[in-house]
């Protein structure tokens, strides 16, 4: 990679502990709720809840779409509070409507179905996605999206007496280790401008969340 995030990461996520969004003021974020579903910002993340009804959702998006994946990198910091029961996908999109499992419509991100991990991509005609293993949905993971890559944050292995939610930040700071997960260039993210989204829906009757807890965009690649 180019560059370490680190201290940039530190500095807004862990340092300061609050919801930061760079590159787009948070006034500019926009939410829908669908059937039962809420959202709220927190001092620590922002919040996206399904409700007990199958089918509603909850999404989260900026209102302009000012966002290349193929001139950037962007990380995001998010944790879901279910492994399963819910369809959802966080990354940059052609529109602000409600994405899909099948997709084809220009897009680059992760997506979560039914308790499996998915890197996914879409040139507007035609989907490329790739399950990923091992998945551990519910762990607080940092991924980057690198134009048409896409990677994950992982914490070192915690020793016997310690588990790896009771390992303090500053700990993981130092010592995360970038992993990579796929390359999306079958049918590769369109050179245009997208929406960066968040989205959670249940699918039955069961409340599900997830917290985002930063979103952070870099201009790397243009002349």
């Amino acid at each position: 990679m180019e560059f370490d995030p680190y201290d940039l990461l530190k500095t807004l996520a862990i340092k300061t502990n609050r919801f930061v969004v760079v590159n787009a003021p948070s006034d500019e974020l926009s939410v829908e709720h669908y059937k039962e579903a809420s959202s709220e910002l927190q001092t620590y993340s922002f919040r996206l809840r399904t409700g007990l009804l199958s089918g509603g959702y909850a999404l989260l998006w900026h209102k302009r779409a000012i966002f290349n994946p193929r001139w950037s990198q962007t990380w995001f910091r998010v944790q879901f509070l279910q492994s399963k029961d819910f369809f959802a996908f966080i990354g940059f999109k052609e529109t602000s409507l409600p994405p899909s499992y099948d997709m084809v419509q220009s897009h680059i991100g992760i997506m979560v179905y039914d308790g499996k991990l998915y890197l996914s991509s879409g040139d507007g005609s035609y989907q490329q996605r790739v399950e990923v293993y091992p998945t551990s949905l519910t762990k607080d993971r940092v991924y980057l999206i690198n134009r048409n890559e896409i990677w994950r944050y992982e914490p070192p292995e915690p020793r016997e007496t310690i588990s790896a939610g009771e390992l303090p930040a500053e700990f993981w700071q130092g010592h995360m280790k970038l992993k990579f997960l796929g390359k999306l260039n079958v049918y590769e993210v369109r050179d245009q401008f997208h929406y960066f989204v968040t989205y959670i829906e249940s699918l039955r009757n069961v409340n599900c969340e997830l917290e985002l807890k930063f979103f952070m965009h870099a201009s790397k690649y243009a002349d």
